[in-house]
């Protein structure tokens, strides 16, 4: 005797205590999918206009005691950060200096400035990510970032410029950037215009960022976080063999990005005790510093979050309750309409472990469908939690409004977690309340089961 099969016909046969039961896990999983996905929505959008407004790069690594000079050998700062376990971050690397710079012709006494020059890893992917530039003209309007420009075959010995350089000295794409490298070698004075190095103009980029001079480290102003406005971009290798002096693979900024707007103090202390504890003495003998670039608001965005997922914890623990309480008395009251058939099957030889497979079949069906429905219903529910969650936000925390202007937007975020969380929870909650009436309908009097009167007369 199949008692699956004979669990299925039940279902079939009580349909409208079928759908209702249905009915009540579909409300718990879709409610608990709802709320994760308003709380992993508000915490992904909090992130996305942060780094939207301020750029992807979180904090900064350098040395402390001489940030200009201490120059530090790649291979020894790319091994110690892939050893680095436990965290969730990408890095990539800069080379960062004052140069002197014409704009114009050769004779740098007239019009020689002092710029910030940044080396960077044009090869690298990553680079264009801890920025927050747009480029406003190009000699190629195929190439779409800094490091295609400077990596492009079309031009040689290339440079890119921001906005402020390029409007300050009345520059355009092409023309011609003289630098001077410093100190290259003894007895070579900067007046001599032979000695200065000679990039084109390929690209004029305008910084999107400019509130990043909020979080300048209070020790110097040259180390915010790239793009400055008065920076001049040149591909490493360049920047290595003539502008900061002959530092071939060596570098003395990281920029590190947390990917996790929460935990950006905890993964630069952890990088930083893994520096200070190195192996290599290239690395524990630098006096390593980090500043948390986005440190001003770090606080009351946690706690916002924190605000959020602890009502719509506490709003799916209340509905999950109440939906676990309905699921055992549709259960339970299908238990009761069955209570004669119960005792015929058990009369007739079913045993007590037949008869509880019956009722747990029921339980099981019943809670995959519920839960799946649940968690399709759930993207719909999660709307009526986003909807006002912005205007909540800015009302709870007005702040947010000066931080992120008012382009501040709720970005739908649908993690693997919140599918397998809501979906394991509807069926364990399910099976756990249908359980109690299954157990019950096996340990049934079988003579009551078969004559209830007859039992209440004795």
């Amino acid at each position: 005797m199949s008692y699956s099969k004979i669990g299925f016909r039940y279902l079939a046969r009580r349909k409208i205590r079928t759908i209702l039961t249905i009915l009540a896990i579909l409300l718990g999983v879709s409610i608990l999918m709802g709320t994760s996905i308003a709380s992993d929505s508000i915490h992904g959008s909090l992130n996305y206009q942060v780094e939207k407004k301020f750029g992807y790069t979180d904090f900064i690594i350098l040395d402390q005691a001489n940030p200009n000079y201490n120059w530090i050998p790649l291979d020894s700062i790319r091994n110690e950060l892939n050893n680095v376990t436990g965290i969730n971050f990408k890095w990539t690397y800069q080379m960062r200096q004052g140069c002197s710079v014409t704009p114009k012709d050769h004779n740098p006494i007239q019009s020689s400035y002092w710029w910030q020059f940044i080396g960077i890893n044009a090869s690298d992917p990553l680079e264009s990510e801890f920025g927050s530039i747009s480029i406003n003209s190009s000699l190629n309007s195929n190439l779409t970032t800094i490091e295609e420009i400077l990596t492009s075959p079309s031009f040689t010995n290339s440079c890119v410029i921001t906005t402020y350089i390029a409007e300050l000295c009345n520059l355009s794409v092409g023309q011609t950037l003289y630098v001077y490298p410093e100190d290259p070698w003894p007895r070579v004075r900067w007046q001599n215009s032979s000695t200065w190095f000679k990039l084109t103009i390929a690209a004029i980029v305008e910084d999107k960022g400019k509130s990043f001079a909020w979080f300048w480290p209070p020790f110097t102003d040259i180390w915010e976080v790239r793009p400055p406005e008065y920076a001049v971009y040149v591909d490493i290798e360049i920047a290595q063999k003539f502008i900061f002096n002959l530092y071939p693979d060596n570098v003395n900024l990281i920029l590190i990005h947390a990917q996790n707007l929460n935990a950006i103090d905890s993964t630069m202390n952890t990088l930083l005790n893994a520096f200070k504890n190195s192996l290599d003495p290239t690395i524990n003998s630098t006096e390593f510093y980090g500043f948390n670039l986005k440190s001003f608001f770090d606080n009351q965005i946690s706690a916002m979050f924190n605000f959020f997922t602890a009502i719509f914890a506490l709003f799916s623990g209340i509905s999950l309750l109440i939906c676990a309480i309905l699921i055992k008395n549709l259960f339970e009251i299908s238990k009761e309409e069955q209570i004669e058939e119960i005792g015929i099957m058990r009369a007739i030889g079913v045993s007590k472990v037949g008869i509880f497979r019956i009722y747990i079949t029921q339980a099981a069906v019943i809670s995959i469908i519920g839960s799946v429905l649940g968690l399709l219903c759930g993207y719909l529910v999660s709307f009526l939690f986003l909807g006002p969650l912005k205007y909540i936000s800015l009302a709870v925390y007005p702040d947010i409004a000066t931080i992120v202007g008012s382009e501040f937007e709720i970005i739908i975020v649908i993690t693997s977690f919140a599918l397998l969380m809501s979906f394991s929870t509807g069926i364990a909650v399910s099976m756990i309340f249908g359980m109690i009436p299954a157990i019950s309908a096996a340990n049934v009097n079988v003579l009551k089961a078969l004559n209830p009167n007859l039992m209440e007369e004795k």
